[in-house]
């Protein structure tokens, strides 16, 4: 069905705007009732995601159609098997013209036409269905099929590891690996208190690092930390768990790990938040060290500063100003970082997909040099 998009009348920029990566959709309503049907069928606050994943297909279709020079060669391919089946069937029809004289009465049932309407057009069609190998259109059914295969197969494993519990269970280990190594660097204690509760019961709070006494004055001071790795968690959920695990664990301040899914993307990797909170969001197959390391010490140094005491001989102004250039030159490397990950995808897709094509040209080739020798073998 073809789709008409429209500004809306309150509408005073331009509907579409880009900055870098991000496409910004304002204002633009699109006329597309099969469109319309399809969003309305989800639930409200599925439509962002069902609307991404259809703009994703359609760039994958494209980029099949535009990948390399050998999709235009397989093109090519294409138009002389679709001429040379257009010749045959100009003089198959010729032929047979001259046989159907006096036979092309349609109310007829037996008559020649008749059954050429019913039974020999419903067996060229059968011979053109492009699953079938013999089909000169199997080659671009084959491709549609890898690459919705091949999509559906990494969405479809990709949702199952992330909603596992198992997957949880790693992401746990993982950071209370990263957490034990900080500790031991600075001098903590780092307890691993996921299944451990407190004396209250409750076990709400993940990891707990305690701080060396030496740098508190012999306050007993700590820092909580809670690690999620769902699909779906809100900033106000995140801080209010914190704040429940920074009281269940007796801490002075806490951070609260994410794993990035589709609902945080957008998120900054560290933001920190009233009342000595943080909120952290990490790639939870290759969680970033550095922010971990970030994370510690500035949670560990605004535990120390709630007791309104002062190490003697460290700079405490030096060191904040060094923690928040530290945090300046970190969302300079995740910058980096993100770029250099969109370059090497867009580099394996290419990879992929130029395999692919090779193989169809392959497929294409040796079908044009089997029809190349059953001519020569009739001629003869």
């Amino acid at each position: 069905m073809p789709s008409t998009a429209m500004s809306l009348p309150s509408s005073d920029s331009e509907n579409i705007s880009i900055k870098g990566e991000y496409v910004h959709i304002r204002e633009l309503a699109i006329k597309n009732l099969e469109l319309g049907k399809l969003l309305s069928a989800v639930d409200v606050t599925s439509r962002n995601d069902i609307f991404i994943e259809l703009v994703e297909t359609a760039l994958y279709v494209n980029r099949l159609a535009n990948t390399t020079a050998d999709v235009k060669e397989l093109n090519t391919v294409a138009v002389q098997v679709r001429e040379t089946m257009q010749s045959a069937g100009e003089k198959a029809f010729t032929d047979l013209q001259k046989l159907i004289e006096g036979q092309s009465d349609d109310a007829n049932s037996l008559s020649l036409i008749s059954l050429l309407k019913t039974k020999l057009v419903n067996q060229v069609i059968a011979e053109l269905d492009p699953t079938k190998d013999t089909s000169p259109f199997h080659s671009i059914n084959r491709q549609l099929a890898l690459l919705l295969g091949a999509q559906g197969e990494e969405i479809g494993q990709k949702s199952a590891d992330a909603n596992s519990p198992q997957h949880g269970r790693d992401f746990n280990k993982t950071m209370d690996g990263l957490l034990q190594r900080l500790a031991s660097q600075t001098g903590d204690q780092a307890l691993y208190t996921n299944d451990i509760p407190s004396e209250t019961g409750r076990k709400v709070g993940d990891e707990v690092i305690t701080i060396d006494s030496n740098f508190t004055h012999g306050h007993a001071a700590a820092v909580v930390w809670e690690f999620k790795a769902v699909k779906t968690v809100t900033q106000t959920a995140a801080l209010t768990e914190i704040s429940e695990a920074m009281e269940n664990r007796h801490a002075q301040s806490g951070v609260f790990v994410l794993a990035r899914t589709e609902h945080n993307a957008n998120w900054a990797p560290f933001s920190m938040f009233h009342g000595r909170r943080a909120i952290v969001v990490v790639d939870q197959d290759n969680v970033d060290e550095l922010i971990i390391q970030y994370a510690h010490i500035w949670s560990r140094v605004e535990a120390i500063r709630s007791f309104g005491v002062q190490q003697e001989g460290i700079d405490s102004d030096r060191l904040v100003v060094l923690i928040e250039e530290a945090e300046k030159s970190f969302k300079g490397l995740t910058q980096v970082k993100s770029a250099h990950t969109g370059i090497q995808t867009s580099l394996n897709d290419a990879v992929k997909w130029l395999q692919i094509t090779q193989d169809d040209l392959k497929i294409k080739l040796s079908e044009i040099t089997k029809l190349i020798n059953e001519t020569k073998e009739v001629s003869e």
